[in-house]
C-alpha cells in the first residue's frame, strides 16, 4: 500500500506538507471467523513524522485498530448472539 496515495501530502500527525516518510511496514494476524476460522498474517503500511518522530499506520479496511477479528467476523458474532 502507498501511503502518500492514501494520506496525501500533508501530515495527519503534525499538519506539515511533506513532513513524513514511510518506513519499513509490519506484519498482524487477522482473524477471519465466517465461513470458517482463518488466521493470517496481513502487512501493515507505516509512516514517521519527522517532525514530532511518531509512526502512524495505515489498516487495511477489514481490520480493526488494536484487534485480530476482522471486521465482518465482529459484526457477524453480535448478529447470531442478538437472534438476527
Amino acid at each position: 500500500m502507498d501511503v502518500f496515495s492514501s494520506v496525501g501530502p500533508v501530515c495527519p500527525i503534525c499538519g506539515t506538507t511533506g513532513c513524513y516518510r514511510e518506513i519499513t511496514p509490519y506484519e498482524r494476524n487477522a482473524i477471519e471467523l465466517f465461513p470458517e476460522f482463518r488466521k493470517e498474517r496481513v502487512p501493515i503500511a507505516r509512516a514517521l513524522c519527522r517532525r514530532t518522530g511518531k509512526t502512524f499506520s495505515l489498516l487495511p479496511i477489514q481490520l480493526i485498530p488494536y484487534h485480530q477479528y476482522t471486521v465482518d467476523a465482529v459484526i457477524r458474532t453480535l448478529e447470531e448472539r442478538i437472534g438476527r
